[in-house]
């Protein structure tokens, strides 16, 4: 019926504070009560039941389940306790006591209902239980024995004695054979020394003393003693007397003497308690407790802690207890007195406060104290509990800065920097400026010198940052190497770009650190709000757009968004934003270039390279996605991935009976510091069942040079599997013969760069001497040194005849490149690894979809700078900008251009086409419907035109003008072209 009650109350009550911040208020709470001598329950602001210490089951005789407090009252006193806890609820204090019972037997108690409150709020109440039924027994047992005082004889539970001094003689009566424990024996002949052998022998100087004091004094006396019975138990016997003389002056002591053996236990139980709650109490570290007599007005118990918590002493606490006070920190001390004053007028306190001891030293300190009340309600002592919260203070103090800034730099972090700027954006009528600021190959210094070095870097970046940032700067690292300016209440835009010239001017390029002198260029990205865009997350991406075109930039610059808002920065922007879910979907696939000997066409193995399939962009390219790999660290977990996509490649060739081919694959330098990389390659080889000598990593020159013991360890353990190792990129580091003689390297790859002079013809010199092609000698020399010390050569980028031919000259190795096969897709390797041959073939133009065009088509004798942006994907527009193209034809149905992006070829992407013709700028819009591969990285399109008919007739008007031009070998007036080869020149252009 009581629980009834309690759950009918608590379903009416409503709460507005959050649990979340309310259950950690409760458990601080609660955490200082476990070692409280009395029951205690806690309950929330609902009246739900948070807390309660184990008391309560030992006084009912629990050994292990919880009992329920209500389950032992009657209906009527679980309303009364209900409406003292709503009492607290309320803020006030009360007190009543109640009967329960437990088992076969009744119990008294005493119950304190006080509230818990956090500043003013409420958040839950306690309520302090007092068993007082020992006290009342022992009241109910006092009464009783002044009752037996008077008649003693009656009641037998007193035993008188007299005892004649001068005589020996001594008179007891009978009840003391119980009060001995002896049978009654009529001829007994009671004597002192009889009584006096029974006493502990420890105790029998103290009987002897008493008595011997008062015959010579002529004074009462009383004593306590330790009796021995006959069967060895010990009782407490208590005793009195009084000095008299008799008519013819004799001493005689007139007594009685009784059994206090229940109350000596309990008073020795009392005591054990109390001696084991103090030593308990002085033991806690960063603990005070504390007791206050409030009629008495003084300190009455203070446990150890005094020192710790008040750097007082006990005795100096206890002497004066106000002496604390005056070292509260004088920003809180009207506020400690107002809960003191609280305090005193019966109401429990819950506060926090800083103290300042003698050294100047300030603790957090947090007291929780609360009165307590006689049967009439009155204040009869004060408790309290002070702890020192400092430690706790600093790390929630902590935790707070760490949720708002980054670990490195203390700067705002990337999630306060949105809050900040999602804020900032929702006043549209509040200007701000907003700067992407990056350093320009800055991840190629973690990968080379490690993340010490880079973290070095970035630390006297912020440190510089903050010493030029002004008022109404905001600054914050969000990631990597990229830090935020927010510029507020900038007067014009001419400040911001002040600002951002100081910036460039004042952050040296030169960077000191150990022994390293390393020069990173400083990039900044810049946008307004709300003139560029009020949406805060693409005015982020305008910004980040921005500060890509800076860094494809020589030196320190900066670039607005509307200068730099181009298709590859738009490109580069969502391949890093898909790149992390991209590895957890698998959208990563390998592919299979062939290295062959060069003589006999056998192939020897392939080469796995990674492609990307996108699901907007189509085909991704490692050179476009390895770069933000590695500057969002996730580069290591790509190569984990190819190593395992090989193994479970070799093992399905087994399966389908084909033959193996060595597969070699490349891994990134930071896989070789960690691990990992021996752990995983062999965890793959025994769970796809594959020999070790199946499978060939390779690195690159920038591996071996960091911590070259660690990479030699790794190399050594994976050779211990079979594992092959070869050195990628031969010949375009510093110290190659060196690390070829170092580490356990079996074949070298010949740089394509080598390769790509190979077959050209030799040049005359200013004196009329031919010079000689430097590239074939050099390759020629490495092929010679390798075969000498019995290694494999690999030569990269084999695509012609002249370079073929080449390779069998010098008796290279093996040969890879596209004269063979361009890279495959495994399914695609059927044919190839069935008949185990490649033949070399020669690279033919292919008749394009652009032949079929029914149109005039003007084909330019110098290729057209033009621009072209993306307007539409699946439907949605998108703003991307512009990026640059060379056309190479035109006509009224579309056009062919070349460009360094790669683009997909999808009729749902639409672009728009900028055009710069006789004089005249043409706006078109039209879609990809063919790409073609070219040299140096660059790409050719069709394009399909959807044009109104007066846009086509302007078009074609321009068109057989210019022509006309071209007819006559005339240059084309008013019309930007490049003379130079349109893929050779983005080439020059990108590797910038």
């Amino acid at each position: 019926m009581g629980r009834k009650i309690l759950t009918e109350k608590t379903n009416q009550s409503t709460n507005d504070i959050s649990p979340m911040s309310q259950n950690n208020l409760l458990n601080i709470f609660t955490s200082s009560l476990e070692g409280h001598p009395e029951i205690v329950y806690v309950f929330d602001k609902n009246l739900n039941p948070v807390y309660q210490n184990k008391n309560f089951n030992h006084l009912l005789g629990y050994q292990e389940s919880s009992p329920d407090l209500f389950e032992h009252l009657t209906e009527g006193e679980t309303q009364q306790l209900t409406k003292m806890i709503d009492s607290s609820l309320q803020g006030m204090n009360s007190y009543t006591t109640l009967q329960i019972s437990a088992h076969s037997y009744i119990l008294n108690i005493e119950v304190t209902s006080i509230p818990i409150k956090d500043s003013n709020d409420v958040i839950g109440a306690y309520l302090i239980i007092k068993d007082t039924t020992p006290d009342l027994h022992l009241k109910n047992d006092l009464s009783i024995t002044e009752d037996s005082l008077s008649i003693a004889q009656q009641s037998g539970d007193i035993t008188s004695w007299e005892y004649e001094y001068s005589t020996g003689q001594f008179k007891v009566s009978e009840s003391i054979y119980e009060l001995f424990s002896l049978p009654k024996k009529e001829e007994t002949e009671w004597t002192l020394q009889l009584i006096l052998d029974r006493i502990a022998p420890g105790d029998l100087e103290k009987v002897t003393k008493a008595i011997e004091k008062s015959i010579a004094e002529q004074t009462e006396g009383e004593t306590d003693f330790k009796a021995v019975l006959t069967d060895g138990t010990i009782r407490y016997i208590e005793a009195s007397w009084k000095f008299t003389m008799t008519l013819n002056g004799e001493i005689l002591l007139v007594g009685g003497a009784r059994d206090v053996t229940n109350e000596k236990e309990w008073e020795m139980k009392q005591s054990v308690e109390k001696e084991q709650i103090t030593h308990m109490y002085d033991s806690l570290e960063g603990f005070l407790v504390w007791e206050y007599d409030f009629l008495q007005q003084k300190i009455t118990y203070v446990s150890g802690g005094t020192e710790d918590i008040f750097d007082m002493a006990r005795q100096s606490f206890i002497d004066d207890h106000d002496l604390w006070m005056e070292k509260i920190h004088p920003e809180d001390k009207d506020f400690v007195h107002s809960q003191l004053k609280k305090l005193r007028e019966g109401h429990a306190v819950f506060y926090q406060f800083r103290f300042v001891n003698e050294t100047g030293v300030i603790s957090h300190l947090e007291t929780q104290s609360f009165p307590r009340f006689n049967l009439e309600g009155e204040i009869t002592q004060f408790f309290s509990f002070v702890r020192n919260i400092t430690v706790s203070k600093s790390i929630e103090e902590l935790q707070t800065f760490n949720a708002s800034h980054d670990y490195l730099t203390q700067l705002f972090n990337r999630n306060h920097f949105h809050e900040t700027i999602t804020t900032l954006s929702s006043e549209p009528n509040t200007p701000y400026a907003l700067m992407y600021l990056g350093l320009k190959r800055f991840s190629s210094i973690n990968e080379t010198l490690g993340f010490q070095i880079g973290d070095a870097i970035l630390l006297q970046v912020a440190d510089k940052l903050r010493s030029l940032a002004k008022k109404d700067i905001y600054l914050a690292r969000i990631s990597g190497s990229t830090f935020a300016i927010v510029y507020k209440n900038f007067h014009d835009e001419q400040a911001v770009y002040d600002l951002a010239t100081h910036l460039l001017d004042n952050i040296d390029p030169h960077f000191h650190i150990k022994d390293y002198e390393l020069y990173i260029n400083i990039s900044i990205g810049i946008t307004f709000f709300p003139h560029d865009d009020t949406d805060p997350n693409h005015l982020i991406q305008l910004a980040m757009f921005a500060m890509q075109r800076a860094k494809q930039l020589e030196g320190h610059n900066y670039q607005v968004h509307y200068q730099t808002n181009d298709l590859v920065s738009y490109k580069k922007y969502v391949l890093e934003k898909d790149l992390r879910q991209a590895i957890k979907q698998e959208e990563l696939e390998l592919y299979y270039q062939p290295r062959v000997n060069p003589s006999s066409g056998v192939i020897n193995g392939f080469e796995a390279l990674i492609r990307w399939n996108h699901k907007e962009w189509g085909v991704v390219r490692p050179n476009e996605f390895i770069p933000l790999a590695e500057e969002s660290h996730l580069i290591t977990d790509i190569s984990y991935y190819v190593i395992e996509q090989a193994c479970k490649q070799l093992d399905e060739w087994t399966r389908q009976g084909l033959p193996k081919r060595l597969i070699s694959v490349n891994v990134s330098p930071l896989c070789f510091l960690k691990k990992r990389l021996v752990d995983h390659t062999e965890e793959c080889l025994k769970r796809y069942n594959v020999e070790g000598k199946w499978l060939e990593i390779e690195l690159t020159e920038t591996t071996l040079m960091k911590n070259e013991q660690i990479v030699l360890q790794a190399m050594e353990k994976l050779r211990g599997f079979g594992v092959k190792m070869a050195l990628d990129d031969f010949g375009t580091g510093f110290s190659s013969l060196s690390y070829i003689r170092k580490f356990p390297i079996e074949t070298i790859k010949i740089d394509k760069s080598f390769m790509d002079k190979v077959g050209e013809k030799s040049t005359e010199g200013t004196n009329g001497e031919t010079s000689i092609n430097k590239d074939e000698h050099l390759v020629a020399t490495i092929v010679y040194m390798a075969n000498g010390m019995g290694m494999n050569v690999v030569a990269e980028g084999v695509e012609n005849e002249q370079q073929l031919a080449f390779t069998k000259q010098i008796e290279c190795s093996e040969a890879q490149g596209y004269i063979f096969s361009k890279p495959l897709k495994a399914e695609e390797l059927l044919p190839l690894l069935e008949r185990g041959t490649v033949p070399p073939k020669i690279k033919k133009e292919k008749k394009q979809k652009e032949e079929r065009r029914s149109y005039f088509r003007l084909v330019f004798a110098a290729p057209l700078k033009g621009n072209m942006l993306i307007t539409e994907v699946r439907g949605k527009a998108v703003q991307t900008g512009q990026t640059e193209i060379m056309i190479k034809d035109i006509s009224v149905g579309g056009l062919k251009f070349t460009s360094s992006l790669n683009l997909p070829v999808r009729p749902d992407i639409k672009m728009k086409f900028q055009i710069h013709l006789m004089g005249e700028t043409l706006d078109v819009f039209g879609k990809v419907v063919w790409k073609n591969e070219m040299k140096h990285e660059t790409y050719d399109y069709g394009v399909e035109f959807k044009l109104n008919v007066p846009l086509q007739d302007k078009l074609a008007q321009i068109i057989n003008k210019a022509s006309v031009y071209q007819h006559k070998k005339k240059d084309l007036p008013k019309t930007p072209v490049i003379n130079e080869n349109p893929h050779t020149y983005l080439y020059k252009k990108l590797k910038k």
